[in-house]
């Protein structure tokens, strides 16, 4: 049986200092993808330069800035330009790990299954090991699972691991975001979880790079209704599969986001304290 087609997606905005990097563990993988697309958003630093200069297989779609609260239309720009059978997701500043799309294309022999993720390390601005392994939810099972239930109380795939079945993401109407935050993935894979199974696997199989200049930390002040609004799309979703699923109580899933947005507002006071942005 012949592997699917994969296509590497990289989105990037002002990434000169790790792109290439980023790029070097494409190029590295011991299953190589059919295509690298990368969408770059508008930068203003040499990122464009250095991309075009490491992989001469690059397709590079440029455009104007949209910001990451838009984040999803420029996923959705490097997916129209997508051909293989899966999308495997990168973010500029990130890694994946030589051996990612080996051990991911596997999962997807089932054709109920539409997304694999899994485990991620998490470095430094220079590299440093921070985490060897992080599990975003240890109520994951190995392999095929139904991720509706869980993903109706928690967002859990990190972009870094996952991989998505082209057709899947473009039959939910591909990339989607809450709007007014960066938060693209949720209701992402909250849409990709109603359309089929997901494949999960305790192995790293991406490598999340935590630093100064990072979404995370520019929005820190910015994003405390983010769960909220993911709360409300849970329930709304909840409310559409009543009787056809079995789902978690209306109850449970509003504890579970209310604790999510208490654990934010501490994380995001930590990053404001550690950035000195006292006022804030």
């Amino acid at each position: 049986m012949s592997l699917p087609t994969v296509s590497a997606l990289v989105v990037t905005f002002n990434h000169g200092r790790y792109v290439g990097e980023a790029l070097r563990s494409i190029a590295s993988q011991t299953l190589q993808p059919d295509e690298i697309v990368v969408v770059d958003d508008g930068s203003t630093d040499d990122t464009v330069a250095r991309v075009r200069a490491e992989d001469k297989r690059i397709r590079i779609i440029s455009g104007s800035h949209r910001g990451v609260e838009r984040l999803a239309e420029s996923y959705n720009a490097g997916l129209s330009e997508c051909h293989g059978d899966l999308v495997a997701l990168l973010e500029g500043d990130d890694l994946w790990p030589p051996n990612k799309l080996e051990r991911q294309v596997l999962p997807f022999a089932d054709p109920e299954v539409v997304v694999a993720h899994g485990a991620y390390a998490v470095i430094g601005s220079r590299g440093t090991l921070l985490r060897d392994r992080v599990i975003s939810d240890s109520r994951l099972p190995e392999g095929s699972y139904d991720a509706l239930p869980l993903h109706l109380l928690t967002s859990f795939v990190m972009c870094v691991t996952s991989v998505v079945r082209r057709s899947a993401l473009v039959e939910v109407g591909g990339f989607s975001q809450l709007a007014g935050t960066p938060h693209w993935d949720y209701p992402t894979f909250l849409a990709l979880s109603r359309r089929g199974l997901f494949s999960h696997t305790r192995d790293v199989v991406g490598i999340w790079r935590k630093h100064g200049s990072s979404a995370t930390v520019a929005l820190a002040g910015r994003d405390l209704g983010g769960a909220n609004l993911a709360m409300t799309l849970a329930l709304q979703t909840r409310q559409q599969l009543v009787g056809q699923r079995r789902l978690p109580a209306v109850g449970m899933v509003r504890r579970s986001w209310t604790e999510a947005s208490a654990r934010n507002i501490v994380q995001v006071g930590r990053i404001l304290l550690r950035e000195r942005r006292y006022a804030e």
